[in-house]
């Protein structure tokens, strides 16, 4: 049985920094443990982490990709999910990542989700990566590498201080 939709009647959010807001180069994950997936993403977007995924979950299912992978993997799994957790890492501010040009954040994005889908099927709960990424030559690059890397590490924390430890 699908949930209804509903409209939260009170929330809040800790946003810390307000330029969050703003474009900068993150990589970003959002889960569900109810659901079981979690979905890992980058962005330089004008409107920063927040206006990306807004553009998630504002969008219709053709249009956002988050929407998509959450319905191959389970086309009623939108309607279960009442748990979605959203954080990020900052990719830094190093120019070949703030640019309309997606390469070497891509890289950093391939770099993270290989790490996270190793460490996310033996977490418990496990969760499934349902987010999809190419890995390009940029991935050699050393400061792909120690970008991905400072990324991981923050995730693992996460995780590591998460309910799902």
């Amino acid at each position: 049985m699908e949930k209804p939709e509903t409209t939260a009647e009170w929330g809040a959010a800790l946003v810390g920094d307000p330029g969050l807001c703003r474009a900068r180069a993150y990589i970003y994950c959002g889960y569900s443990l109810e659901v079981g997936v979690a979905y890992i993403g980058m962005t330089v977007a004008q409107n920063g982490i927040f206006g990306r995924w807004g553009d998630h979950l504002g969008r219709a299912l053709e249009r956002s990709s988050f929407k998509r992978r959450l319905h191959e993997y389970d086309e009623l799994a939108w309607g279960k999910i009442d748990d979605l957790v959203i954080f990020w890492a900052d990719m830094g501010s190093r120019g070949d990542f703030l640019t309309v040009e997606t390469t070497h954040r891509e890289a950093v994005e391939y770099l993270v989700q290989r790490e996270l889908r190793l460490l996310l099927a033996r977490s418990k709960p496990p969760l499934a990566v349902i987010s999809k990424v190419r890995s390009n030559r940029a991935v050699k690059l050393s400061f792909v590498q120690e970008s991905a890397s400072r990324v991981i590490e923050l995730f693992e924390l996460h995780f590591g201080s998460s309910p799902m430890s």
